[in-house]
């Protein structure tokens, strides 16, 4: 049983549920419920005071439900978030629980039932976060003591999901620990065997003979099970020979938390002992039949011991003859063909070799050092690079073809480096940004970037090391300061032993122009319900709250106040239900040329005007390229000169230019907008009437781009002006 007080930070824009769920929660004595109107007066209150929870709408001026989860999630941590709302769209569930919310709970149905529910999610949630917290402060200290281990390292919880993947187990495998975290079902065997089956520590929790038999052995020490066997499918098919060791973990309370397994890789210790047991035959075969030439030589002594068939070849020398000299016989300069630095490490490197008949020619040495009972050897490898000189001379020549390629490609290609820096541009670049390639090959990639872009080049540089080849938008900045949207397909490579970028960039303004009309043609589609079912929704709870306490006859309300309440709350449905009428047909029909003058005075003979005259002074002819609801912005704007215009005589329509643009105005001599409501008239919802007129207008008219803006003097009358755009406006005299 409960016996501490919850407190709640309750957020929703609509007062009167505020007020009835505050009165419903704190019913049981169990919650203190604080209530606030708006997401960002809730930022405020959490900066000074502490909550256990937090309930909040999703549809809310200024900052919605779940951009206020991310802001908690971002800056108060795993503090419980319940998303309580009328919005009950498949997307905003998901948007809720992939961003952290704890719960997803729609309002609707009785309200006694409703608030039951929420204060059991609340209370469930709260003590949910306190076990997690405590579990997750363990997994914490574990995951860091892990991902330092110098040995690829797997483990999982008792459910068997993966809760730690290392950073040597990234390396050993290629597989980033984000794709393994949080999986189950074996999926973290798939980077050794392609299947999903169990491995060694999986045999901690539940030992399975048939899974055992896998191992060719099995070592038991304690609690820990010790083997190790050849893995093919590593290091890109390559194989790999592998130490496993499994064993138990843990948790604060001396309980079984899961299993964890250390991969240690052994492959060079298995080739030396493979290497020791493999016979003489065996061993000449391959030496005989390797492609090149290897020399065996006594590392103290620098005697040759021996060398195959392709030395032999190569430097004209008998194997006799060959275990007559000494390494060093084989240079130019008389000193040995390869020799250990002072740590007794072999480096490759490339010298001048001399054969039987005294030719000179260019070769690469490598060797490997192998320890015998009674000497050390070096096994040395000769090749033969005259092709490799005479390829580079080649591609030295080709150097003025790839400069002709590289200038005349049809797209902007930069070549850069990880640090940003230009290395080589060509000419397509240099005239599309107005620089030369003197002036780029100064500056750094993001100086070329608007200044929103410029800042993720170091992240896009990172992923880029990581996949080798991405693709992104940016925009560039010319000289002058023209914005270009342009897309890069990005690929890394080598300059010898530098890793480089290169990127190719592609001009995009015609395509972003296409998916930024069609985006907007979406949205005014996809708002309605946005706008609407949370409002309805929201009204329609709030008729049956009241309904539920006039049933319960609630003291300190009167029966007639109530009814009041319900009679205003089911009017604003129905101007809602009306507005989603006229809202649903906008950006539906494709954008007309509408003749203005013909729309007002046709307009005009279908309201009311009693003594009011309307002076149309739009030329004849002037015509507008917008949405074919655009006779509902004359409709408008003439309905409200007539119902807050007081003292009004004349409405008057006129037209003007304006720079490229074309001004449509709309003036009368009314009683004006006061300066402070001068942006708020266009906003959903406000206003003396149903407040919708004007936030259709403005909709209406944003299809093709057209702007509408209220610039008259208060007391002196309203002047809307409707800025069109050049390519929108056109004048042919009738």
């Amino acid at each position: 049983m409960m016996t501490t007080v919850i407190r709640v930070l309750y957020v929703d824009d609509e007062p009167a549920l505020l007020a009835i769920g505050k009165l419903f929660l704190e019913s049981t004595g169990n919650f203190s419920i604080v209530i606030i109107e708006s997401a960002l007066d809730a930022i405020e209150i959490l900066k000074k005071e502490q909550f256990d929870a937090i309930v909040s709408d999703y549809q809310m001026p200024g900052m919605d439900g779940i951009e206020f989860l991310k802001y908690v999630r971002n800056h108060h941590g795993h503090i419980p978030f319940i998303l309580f709302t009328g919005r009950g769209r498949e997307e905003v569930v998901i948007q809720a629980l992939d961003n952290g919310a704890d719960f997803y709970l729609q309002k609707g149905g009785d309200p006694k039932s409703q608030f039951a529910e929420l204060r059991n999610k609340i209370a469930k949630a709260v003590n949910e976060n306190q076990a997690v917290t405590a579990q997750r402060d363990f997994e914490h200290r574990l995951l860091d003591i892990i991902n330092f281990l110098p040995d690829a390292t797997l483990a999982i919880d008792t459910h068997g999901i993966a809760i730690a993947w290392n950073y040597a187990m990234e390396q050993m495998t290629g597989v980033s620990a984000k794709e393994i975290i949080g999986k189950g079902n074996y999926e973290y065997a798939l980077p050794f065997y392609h299947e999903q089956r169990p491995m060694l520590l999986n045999l901690i929790l539940n030992y399975d003979k048939t899974i055992a038999d896998k191992y060719e052995t099995i070592k038991h020490n304690g609690d820990k099970l010790i083997s190790d066997k050849f893995i093919p499918v590593l290091y890109g098919g390559k194989g790999a020979y592998l130490w496993f060791i499994a064993s138990p973990f843990f948790d604060a309370n001396g309980n079984c938390a899961g299993a964890i397994e250390s991969i240690r890789d052994i492959t060079d210790q298995k080739k030396m002992e493979l290497s020791l047991r493999a016979s003489e035959r065996r061993y000449h075969n391959v030496f005989e039949s390797a492609g090149e030439a290897i020399i065996v030589v006594d590392r103290d002594s620098g005697i040759i011991l021996d060398a195959n068939t392709a030395a032999m070849s190569l430097y004209g020398y008998t194997r006799n003859e060959f275990r007559s000299l000494q390494s060093r016989d084989l240079t130019e300069d008389r000193k040995r063909m390869i020799q250990p630095d002072q740590e007794g490490i072999l480096h490759i490197h490339m010298r001048q070799n001399r054969k039987k008949d005294g030719t000179l020619f260019p070769a690469e040495i490598s060797g490997n050092i192998y320890p015998q009972k009674k000497r050390t050897i070096v096994i040395i490898t000769v090749r033969d690079i005259t092709e490799n000189k005479n390829a580079e001379q080649a591609l030295r020549e080709s150097e003025e073809k790839y400069r002709t390629i590289f200038d005349n490609a049809g797209d902007a290609i930069a070549i850069h480096d990880l640090e940003g820096n230009f290395i080589e541009v060509n000419e397509i670049i240099c005239r599309r940004l107005g620089y030369s390639r003197e002036e780029l090959l100064k500056v750094k990639v993001g100086d070329v970037d608007a200044p929103d872009h410029a800042r993720n080049v170091g992240a896009r540089v990172q992923e880029l090391t990581k996949k080798g080849h991405i693709i992104f938008e940016t925009v560039h900045i010319t000289r002058e300061g023209r914005h270009i949207p342009t897309e890069v397909n990005a690929a890394l490579f080598h300059i010898g032993k530098k890793p480089v970028v290169m990127s190719i960039a592609r001009d995009i303004t015609d395509r972003k122009q296409a998916e930024d009309a069609l985006s907007q043609a979406n949205k005014k589609l996809t708002l309605l319900s946005t706008l609407t079912r949370h409002d309805i929704k929201n009204q329609l709870m709030v008729l049956q709250s009241y309904l539920t306490i006039l049933e319960e006859k609630e003291p300190d309300l009167t029966s007639k106040e109530i009814l009041q309440k319900i009679d205003i709350a089911a009017k604003r449905i129905s101007s809602m239900i009306m507005f989603t009428k006229v809202y649903e047909q906008i950006g539906v029909n494709a954008p007309v040329w509408e003749d203005c003058h013909t729309i007002v005075d046709t307009v005009a003979k279908e309201i009311s005007l009693g003594k009011v005259m309307v002076k149309n002074d739009i030329p004849a002819g002037a015509k507008v390229f917008a949405d074919p609801l655009i006779v509902k912005v004359f409709y408008n704007l003439m309905d409200n000169a007539m119902r807050h215009g007081g003292k009004i005589t004349y409405i008057r329509f006129s037209a003007e230019e304006s720079g490229d643009d074309h001004v449509i105005i709309c003036k009368d001599d009314g009683d004006g907008v006061v300066a402070e409501e001068k942006d708020k008239i266009f906003e959903r919802a406000y206003g003396k009437n149903t407040g919708m007129g004007l936030f259709l207008s403005r909709e209406i008219l944003s299809i093709t781009g057209i702007t509408i803006n209220e610039t008259g003097e208060p007391g002196k009358g309203s002047l809307f002006e409707i800025s069109v755009p050049k390519e929108a406006y056109r004048f042919k005299p009738l």
